[in-house]
């Protein structure tokens, strides 16, 4: 049901379209259609202007432009032809029959569908030429004579053809058909049989049908009567005036020539670049030999030659009557240049897009040329102006305000102008610093390379310098400038034992914003071991464990301020338990200092294996201030 009462809204709405004239529909259509922009259908067969009989079957062959599926397709003839049966799917084909007594000329033929997503598509429409094979024994116009009211007037001719089978029809859109005029300058007519009443005089129409080498003729003879005003003169030239100034006025007068009376004459109108005054209407009705005035002025809105007219109405001429009126504009006009900006306040290297706009500043028309961007005294670039408007995208305006400006250069037409001054305010961008370590944890003594990347936030662009401080907690440890990649380092192997909060303080430059970013370093002790770690003891013995702390390198960095304390006991099976120390040998199971140990001093720690089965265990302990667990290892058997 819904498909049905789509197809029916679709076709009436095409149907509209199509019952208007050949000329005018296709871009109609091609616009009204479901509002789409592109066609999505396309009539592959006939082709444009293919010349078919009255009475022939036409196939059409539709088919789909890109990948639109479609469930309902069909097409659409202009009145009389008729709309054809309905298809699911494309490619598909149809067959039009052509009335057998429709008017010569030619029609217009569209295909019209439904998508899948419901949504009216078409095709743009192709014409069809319908005409006889055969040449008419007669051909008749009505009407067979016009006598014109008055100059300016319009006929419309109806041609009509009869055939050598008593068939009669209408050819005036013939494309077999042509119009001529014996006397152009009484009586015009166009292609359309629109015949148009010039001047005083008569005329004949001739309408002429061919087919190959034979042809027929109709002639329609015309009058058209003389006018009821003369125009003294017939046409004003103001010669040459400045753009934007107005010329001194020159008078027309409007004689009643008629044997009218009551002649009224206005409204009065002027075109172009032309004003007037007149006394024509105030004076109505004018009498036999009656006159008014017009006064008419030239205000140039460009320069070079520039064309008019007068209009004047009359209560007989169904046409007003031109006056040609014509002037030279010289010099150039005033302009007004304009100036925005896409972001204000904007960040350093941010695109910021300058545009202007450039006007008349009275009269019509549209600059050329060029506009310069301007940042005070300094230009930033010279862009050529489309349509009258210019843009530019500056990224490279260092932060503060700059007083940016448009400046039009001028053409032919147009003079220079320049803009109010725009305060364009740049700021500094902002930034983010990340700080990363070569190594964490790192082993006392060791060198530790420290990496500080510096980025520039969005929409801010550009590469920062100046320099980058590296900082132990309050403790400064090195200022580092900042590398063309953005990027400072600092290798230090004097980091302590322990946790380190290390900070990476960027300081910022004229254009970009200070940041920071944190790391927490962890250093710990080396553990070197003065006992055999592969050696056990019989279980419920005491084992002496003896070690000693050192650095990167294996140097004795034991102290007796540097407390050992044991944490626990674990083995590969999963074993987990206390330490335990015979008698008071290790107080709180702290490790004793002993300064007879290792090069310059270790730790014991007397572990009492009591309860502990056959295996291999760790003795878990920490060091000082170092955050990093040990561990050490031993044999029970």
């Amino acid at each position: 049901m819904m498909l049905t009462r789509n197809w029916n809204r679709f076709h009436a709405q095409s149907r509209k379209i199509l019952s208007g004239a050949v000329g005018g529909a296709v871009t109609i259509f091609s616009l009204a259609l479901a509002g789409q922009t592109q066609p999505a259908l396309q009539i592959t067969s006939p082709t444009d202007g293919t010349i078919v009989a009255p009475g022939q079957t036409i196939s059409v062959n539709v088919t789909a432009i890109g990948n639109i599926s479609f469930k309902q397709v069909f097409v659409i003839g202009q009145q009389p032809l008729p709309v054809s049966s309905i298809a699911n799917s494309v490619p598909a084909q149809f067959s039009i029959i052509v009335p057998q007594k429709i008017s010569e000329g030619k029609y217009l033929l569209t295909a019209s569908g439904i998508t899948s997503a419901n949504q009216d598509q078409g095709s743009s429409p192709i014409t069809i030429d319908v005409e006889r094979p055969d040449v008419p024994t007669r051909l008749t116009s009505d009407p067979d004579r016009v006598i014109f009211g008055s100059q300016g007037e319009t006929e419309h001719l109806r041609i009509l053809a009869t055939f050598s089978d008593g068939t009669r029809l209408n050819v005036t859109r013939s494309s077999y058909l042509t119009f001529t005029s014996s006397n152009t300058a009484v009586a015009t007519v166009d292609q359309n049989a629109l015949i148009r009443a010039v001047a005083k005089g008569s005329a004949t129409i001739t309408a002429t049908y061919t087919v190959g080498t034979q042809s027929v003729t109709a002639s329609v003879p015309v009058s058209v009567p003389p006018p009821v005003t003369t125009t003294t003169p017939t046409a004003l030239d103001f010669g040459n005036q400045n753009v934007g100034t107005s010329s001194s006025s020159q008078t027309v007068t409007i004689t009643n020539v008629s044997n009218n009376q009551s002649l009224r004459v206005g409204p009065v109108g002027a075109f172009g670049d032309f004003t007037e005054t007149d006394t024509c209407t105030s004076s109505s009705p004018l009498a036999v030999g009656g006159m008014c005035t017009i006064n008419v002025s030239f205000a140039p809105t460009a320069t070079g030659s520039r064309m008019g007219a007068v209009r004047v109405v009359d209560s007989m001429d169904i046409v007003p009557q031109p006056i040609p009126l014509s002037g030279t504009g010289i010099g150039q006009q005033p302009t007004t240049a304009t100036i925005t900006s896409s972001a204000n306040p904007s960040v350093f290297g941010q695109a910021t897009v300058l545009a202007t706009l450039v006007t008349p500043s009275a009269g019509s028309g549209t600059p050329t040329g060029s506009v310069t961007f301007d940042d005070g005294a300094n230009p930033l670039s010279t862009v050529a102006l489309s349509s009258g408007q210019a843009a530019f995208s500056a990224s490279s305006l260092t932060v503060g305000s700059h007083s940016i400006t448009a400046v039009y250069g001028g053409d032919a037409n147009f003079l220079t102008s320049t803009s109010t001054a725009l305060s364009q305010v740049v700021n500094q961008a902002s930034t983010t610093t990340t700080l990363t370590s070569s190594a964490n944890p790192s082993a006392l003594d060791a060198s530790v390379t420290l990496t500080a990347n510096l980025s520039v936030v969005a929409p801010g662009a550009g590469a920062p310098t100046g320099s980058i401080t590296f900082h132990d907690g309050s403790s400064p440890l090195a200022t580092v400038p900042v590398s063309t990649s953005g990027q400072a380092t600092l290798s230090s192997a004097t980091l302590a034992a322990g946790s380190h909060s290390l900070t990476a303080s960027y300081g910022g430059d004229t254009n970009f914003k200070a940041s920071s970013g944190t790391f927490s370093q962890q250093v710990a002790y080396g553990i070197c071991v003065l006992y055999d770690q592969t050696r056990s003891v019989n279980s419920g013995a005491t084992f002496p464990i003896k070690v000693y702390l050192c650095d990167v390198n294996g140097n004795d960095v034991s102290s007796s301020g540097i407390v050992l304390h044991a944490t626990g006991i674990t083995n590969v099976s999963g074993f987990a338990g206390p330490v335990q120390s015979p008698g008071n040998a290790n107080p709180d199971n702290d490790f004793r200092y002993d300064s007879t140990l290792g090069p310059s001093g270790g730790y014991i720690f007397n572990l009492s294996t009591a309860g502990l089965t056959t295996g291999t265990y760790s003795l878990q302990f920490t060091a000082g201030a170092d955050p990093t667990p040990h561990a050490v290892s031993f044999g029970v058997q």
